[in-house]
C-alpha cells in the first residue's frame, strides 16, 4: 500500500501487475480501503466494473466489482 501511496503523492505510474500472485480479492479491497483512507478528500461514489454477464465471461471474472471515487 505503501508504493501505491508513493505513487499517487508523486504522480509516478505503477507497471501492472504489481501485487503478488497470493493477493486474493479481499485483500485486494483492502489495499484499497488502506490507500482511500491516506488520500486528502472524501469518498463521493462508487464505480461498478464487469456489470454484465458477457463482460464476466469474456474476462473470466466471477461478479461484479467496485472502486471508490474521491473528490
Amino acid at each position: 500500500m505503501a508504493a501505491l501511496y508513493r505513487a499517487w503523492a508523486t504522480r509516478t505510474p505503477r507497471s501492472s501487475p504489481f501485487l503478488p500472485d497470493t493477493c486474493n480479492e479481499a485483500d485486494a479491497y483492502r489495499i484499497q480501503a488502506a490507500l482511500v483512507a491516506r488520500l486528502p478528500g472524501q469518498v463521493v461514489s462508487f464505480t461498478l466494473g464487469f456489470t454484465s454477464p458477457a463482460m464476466r465471461q469474456q474476462f473470466g471474472v466471477e461478479h461484479s466489482n467496485y472502486g471508490r471515487l474521491c473528490d
